[in-house]
């Protein structure tokens, strides 16, 4: 294949990876309002103006217990603390002790919301991925959706990641949102992503936008994926089209089960253990897969004992991700990490290699591959730095 045309289209795959997950600023926004002491108070907000919001800030959070609306109407439970909404509840201190992934809680807000301003009768909920890893969401006493099966422990509970809308007519201008959690599965237990409120309206076009988002990133890079298959089935001698196409479809797969992972319930298993062991398998092909198209592509400067040593990695992690029992299979994911750093150091020295003894189509291969290694730093650099945020203080 064309070295040119490869270095082109390589740079067009980088492009739409990384623009595809670019969100424009929110610079006509007013100042967001946050929950203090498990109070929202969002009378003075418009919905119609305005526009819909996440329920940030401070829940209140029940350690170990999993309450109804009708034991907060009887009695006043003991409250653990407030806890920052979204976060995990590792590292929340309780009695002196900071908590891990595993465990159960119930989380509170009590929502005041102007009825009589409202735009329209009916208002929503947009329920997240990452609330880990069950859990039930009831509103004014009222069940309105939940993922999973929550109970007190491992044996009880049944992870599921499943994002839903829930809708609801406030009877009042107090709303209570509770939601019971539990998590024995995973690194980081509790609300991890932002609860979204606005009109039904709204939620339904934001949740439909950001589908039609993620399903014009999968489709794009999925036909490009497709078509260099095609062209390397009629020219087989060259392998860098079957390698740059197998990447990403793998991609694509991906995406699918971080985003739409209910499309793999329907069509494939419902089953969490089942998605996230795909997950890693996934990600380790495309691990290897990527360092074999450099390799393939660069081939002049490229180290055989250094991809020996990817392939390897890719096996164990596989192999890993197959036979631990379900309850090690989250751990894998610092391993999974040193991986991806592991794959994606080997192709950027390759690539300045090939930069610096002037291989074609070396300088626009590397800048293509540049903001995606920027946006893995910074995700990584993001995620380290909210497990180094300070935690609500126990009241």
């Amino acid at each position: 294949m064309n070295d040119r045309y490869m270095g082109r289209l390589l740079l067009l795959i980088w492009l739409v990876l990384v623009l595809g997950g670019c969100t424009p600023a929110d610079s006509g926004q007013p100042t967001l309002p946050q929950a203090v002491n498990g109070v929202l108070d969002l009378r003075g907000w418009n919905f119609d103006q305005d526009g819909p919001l996440n329920l940030n800030g401070e829940w209140e959070f029940y350690w170990e217990q999993l309450f109804t609306s009708r034991e907060f109407a009887d009695s006043t439970p003991a409250i653990t603390g407030m806890i920052h909404v979204p976060d995990t509840w590792r590292d929340y201190p309780v009695n002196g002790q900071s908590l891990d992934g595993n465990g159960y809680a119930t989380y509170r807000l009590t929502v005041y919301i102007d009825t009589a301003a409202l735009p329209e009768k009916f208002l929503a909920l947009k329920m997240p991925v990452s609330v880990n890893s069950a859990h039930r969401l009831t509103i004014d006493g009222q069940l309105l959706g939940s993922a999973g099966q929550v109970g007190p422990s491992a044996e009880t509970m049944t992870a599921e990641h499943r994002p839903y809308i829930a809708v609801f007519t406030p009877a009042a201008d107090s709303v209570e949102i509770l939601l019971q959690i539990s998590s024995f599965y995973q690194y980081q237990g509790g609300i991890v992503e932002p609860v979204a409120l606005g009109t039904q309206r709204q939620i339904q076009q934001s949740n439909e936008e950001e589908v039609a988002s993620d399903f014009f990133l999968m489709g794009s890079v999925f036909i490009i994926g497709l078509y260099h298959l095609m062209l390397f089935l009629l020219r087989r001698r060259d392998r860098s089209p079957l390698y740059l196409g197998l990447f990403c479809l793998l991609v694509v797969g991906v995406t699918l089960l971080l985003t739409q992972p209910q499309i793999f319930a329907a069509y494939v298993s419902p089953r969490w253990d089942i998605q996230v062991r795909t997950l890693f398998l996934l990600g380790s092909f495309a691990i290897f897969v990527q360092a074999l198209f450099f390799h393939t592509l660069f081939w002049q400067d490229a180290s055989a004992w250094a991809l020996r040593m990817l392939f390897g990695v890719m096996v164990l992690l596989a192999s890993l991700a197959l036979l631990v029992p379900t309850k090690t299979v989250p751990t894998l994911v610092l391993s999974f990490s040193i991986s991806v750093a592991l794959s994606n150091l080997y192709t950027l020295i390759l690539l300045v290699r090939a930069v610096v003894y002037r291989r074609a189509e070396a300088r626009i291969s590397l800048l293509g591959y540049i903001p995606l290694l920027v946006g893995a730093i910074h995700q990584y650099l993001r995620q380290v730095d909210e497990k180094t945020e300070p935690r609500s203080k126990i009241d």
